[in-house]
Order: C-alpha cells, then structure tokens, then sequence
C-alpha cells in the first residue's frame, strides 16, 4: 500500500525531542501519529591501549581507626566496600569491608562471620577478569589460604541482589562465596583480582 505523506506545520517538541505528526488520507483509518526517534550521534574513540602501571603493588594493611589512603574499592552496596581477609577456624579468608558498619566480613561454612580484627587490601595495580568454576588464571592475586591443606584462596566478586559483594574463591569447590546477609552466597559466575600480565 502507497502512502502519501504530509507533514507540513506538524513538527511539535517536548522535553527536547522533537516529534513529527504524519497524516495518511484514508477512508477506513482516521490520522496515523508515527513517533521517528533518531539515535544520538555516537563519536568513535581510539581503543584502549593497556599498558604496564609503575607503583601500586598490591599490600595488605592491618586496619585500624581510619581506612588507609589506599584501600582498594571492590564493591558496592550503598557505599563503597572494600576487599578484607581475616583469620577464621583454620583459615586466611578473603571477604569485604563496609565502612558504615566499621567491620569486615567474611564467607565460612555456609555463613557471613563478622570480624573486628582484619586487614585491607591497598594498591591499585590490578584488574577484575570474568571468569567461573575453577578456571583460575595464573596471575590471580593470592589472598589467603583455607583450613584444608592450605589450599590458596583467591578475591572474586559477583553482583548479588542488587549490589556487588567481594568473596573467596576457592578451586576445590568451584565456586565463589560471597559474606551478605547472614549466609555464605555461592555463585559460579564471578570476577577474579589479577595482577597484571608480567
């Protein structure tokens, strides 16, 4: 079907979108109103280029009173968190600090352990890679070790109803667990603190 287009006067505004009426002359339709939006103009950057950062090694820090210069930020739940281990039943474990609550915690036998006695990671030469199960790449950031045989624990994060928690990640049981809530959230699917590529 060939429709004749008309749309002389009929350019309206609003809220800064501009809206175009066109009126088909029909016998069994009254005016057809179309809506043409037109996407924003996209600009091409050049590609990121990585490159090797000088400084900012990674290091662990015994908090205190204060949250040290250089806490590296892991998550967030209304706030920023930041990436904690403390000792617990045998084990070094990875988990997060929230600063609101002054207290970090900790993923450990299906539950969240509150610890008052912990360190922060500092530094900020590394990244977050997706990775899941136990694939684990060979330049994952150690972060501790667990009660059984001493095996490393490494940092995962994953976004867990609405907000992205910091865990351990431990290859025996190929899973990341998330401290939230009470419980020990075990996902799958997860992000890995890696130390750039040497």
């Amino acid at each position: 079907m060939l429709v004749e287009l008309d749309c002389s006067d009929k350019v309206s505004y609003h809220n800064q979108i501009g809206y175009i009426k066109f009126n088909s002359p029909s016998t069994r339709f009254s005016n057809i109103t179309w809506l043409v939006e037109v996407p924003p103009v996209l600009y091409t950057s050049p590609p990121i280029v990585r490159k090797r950062i000088n400084g900012g090694e990674l290091h662990w820090t015994r908090m205190d009173t204060r949250l040290p210069h250089d806490a590296l930020i892991g998550g967030f739940e209304n706030e920023p968190t930041y990436i904690a281990r403390s000792r617990h039943n045998g084990s070094l474990c990875p988990g997060r600090y929230v600063p609101s609550k002054r207290a970090a915690f900790i993923p450990w036998g299906f539950h969240e352990h509150q610890k008052q006695n912990f360190e922060i990671l500092c530094g900020f030469n590394a990244q977050w890679v997706h990775t899941k199960e136990d694939d684990i790449p060979q330049n994952a950031f150690i972060a501790g070790y667990s009660e059984v045989r001493r095996e490393p624990l490494y940092i995962g994060r994953a976004m867990h109803l609405g907000h992205l928690l910091t865990g351990k990640v431990h290859t025996l049981y190929k899973s990341c667990y998330l401290p939230f809530d009470g419980n020990e959230i075990a996902v799958t699917s997860y992000e890995i603190l890696v130390l750039p590529d040497v």
